[in-house]
């Protein structure tokens, strides 16, 4: 997967010779269930969806990225994944894209979209954008979510292929697939954002509307009283 930085690679327990790896995103996982499969062409595109704990090495430099729940060892995170046709993947990147702003919008956040340089890619991604969140309790704006082509990089190294039918029903030459990956929700994250957005001047936070349905009627949140006591 050739991540930018040294986080989510191997780490070697001290009681065993098996490497041993804590999983950095479910795109991992995902993307591997296909390993060594040739795919018809009209299974294409594949879209998966899947939660699981990530780990990451990354501790942050020293200061306020540190502080909180902004930058975490562990975290719990909702992934999206494409398998496409090559021809198709720019198209799905920005359908993936168009999904993660529906999420935002109806959260009521202020966002905006960045495409990012070559020098901040990984070796795996051919495009990205990253989804940040403005952040008033931090003053700038914070990284929520990304989406990533990487075109047929993961793909050759798994050996995840498809081929088109001929009318016999037998496959004829084929070629590499195209993988896709995009955070839907990244928990932690997501709740700075929120709770910064939505803090009124006596401490309460609105529940965005959206989320209403699943926070049992709740409209409103109501911080600890010792905690305002203690400020005071």
């Amino acid at each position: 997967m050739s991540p930018l930085t040294d986080e989510g690679r191997s780490r070697s327990g001290k009681n065993t010779d098996d490497p041993l790896c804590l999983v950095a995103t479910a795109e991992i996982p995902l993307v591997a269930m296909y390993q060594d499969n040739i795919l018809k062409q009209d299974q294409l595109p594949i879209n998966l969806a899947g939660t699981s704990h990530c780990f990451r090495a990354e501790a942050g430099s020293r200061g306020r990225d540190t502080r909180g729940i902004y930058r975490l060892h562990q975290f719990t995170k909702v992934e999206l994944v494409t398998i496409s046709d090559p021809s198709e993947s720019d198209e799905e990147l920005q359908k993936l894209v168009k999904f993660q702003e529906s999420l935002y919008k109806a959260l009521g956040l202020t966002y905006r979209v960045v495409e990012m340089p070559t020098q901040e890619l990984g070796a795996s991604a051919y495009q990205k954008f990253d989804i940040e969140a403005w952040m008033p309790g931090r003053k700038q704006w914070g990284e929520i979510a990304s989406a990533s082509n990487c075109t047929d990089y993961q793909s050759r190294r798994l050996g995840i292929r498809f081929g088109v039918q001929n009318k016999r029903g037998k496959l004829g030459a084929t070629q590499f697939v195209h993988t896709l990956n995009a955070t839907a929700v990244a928990v932690p994250r997501l709740v700075v954002a929120i709770l910064e957005s939505f803090q009124l001047p006596n401490g309460h936070v609105t529940v965005p509307k959206a989320l209403k349905p699943w926070m049992m009627g709740i409209g409103r949140l109501t911080p600890a009283q010792s905690f305002f006591a203690k400020k005071r």
